[in-house]
């Protein structure tokens, strides 16, 4: 799923940068490597975090019940719905 999301993303910011006339392989491979680091550093802080119950010592129960609060939510919809690194533009219908 991941590296769907990876190609659609870059295939997305190579759209964009073609169409504003910017033509420089070396920028775009730049603005994808940026974007993607940021968002596996995000992941990887993420698995860090949740993986508290697995922790010798660690209370499952109230582990689990800090994951069902807004902050917690609110990291997994950004980790599983903010996936595009190149801002989409929108289409109009023909």
């Amino acid at each position: 799923m991941e590296a769907l999301a990876d190609r659609a993303d870059r295939r997305h910011v190579l759209e964009r940068e073609i169409r504003a006339g910017r033509r420089a392989p070396r920028d775009w491979l730049a603005l994808v490597d940026a974007a993607r680091r940021e968002r596996i550093r995000f992941a990887m802080a993420l698995s860090i975090t949740a993986t508290d119950t697995m922790l010798a010592g660690a209370d499952p129960v109230a582990g689990t019940r800090w994951k069902t609060g807004p902050a917690f939510l609110g990291d997994l919809s950004t980790l599983f719905r903010d996936v595009s690194l190149g801002q989409r533009e929108p289409v109009s219908a023909p």
